[in-house]
């Protein structure tokens, strides 16, 4: 693969960035503002941010239009490696587990859950009937060696919320 389409492949796997932009206020002006974005590719690869008029940031762009998008990888911390055993084993050997975790989460308990990807915050679970992806956060954001621990927690949680 060549190394631009590593990059756009990255981008593509990642969903939250951190826009920073300079501060307006006079008390801090030109000092940094930073805060998470979600963010989207155009056509060409460029990173698009859609800003309320009412946000912070259009307010700092609007004096000083210099800005940073900062993208981190949505698998670091051992998940790059760990990601497609977590799904394969989920998938395979726990499907009760994730329609608990789902119906714990989402209030409906579907006939089949499955992973879909898995990142540092939580996982993508497509879940049939209801037909929908419905994303299941952590709680936290986890290294790879904790996913097992973490699992295992929101299956025993969601159980119990089930059951009481």
């Amino acid at each position: 693969m060549d190394p631009g389409a590593e990059v756009r492949q990255w981008l593509l796997s990642a969903t939250t960035a951190t826009l920073c932009t300079l501060a307006a206020e006079a008390e801090i002006a030109e000092w940094p503002f930073g805060s998470l974005a979600p963010f989207a590719l155009g056509g060409d690869g460029t990173p698009v941010v859609l800003l309320s008029e009412l946000a912070q940031h259009t307010k700092n762009l609007r004096r000083d239009p210099r800005v940073a998008l900062f993208v981190r990888d949505p698998l670091g911390a051992g998940l790059r490696e760990a990601a497609p055993g977590i799904i394969s084993h989920m998938n395979a050997d726990h499907e009760d587990a994730l329609r608990a975790i789902v119906a714990a989460t989402t209030g409906t308990l579907p006939a089949r859950a499955r992973i879909r990807r898995v990142d540092r915050a939580g996982f993508l679970a497509d879940t049939m009937p209801p037909n929908a992806l419905r994303y299941v956060g952590f709680g936290r954001e986890i290294e790879g060696a904790e996913a097992r621990e973490v699992f295992v927690a929101l299956v025993r949680d969601a159980r119990a919320k089930v059951s009481g």
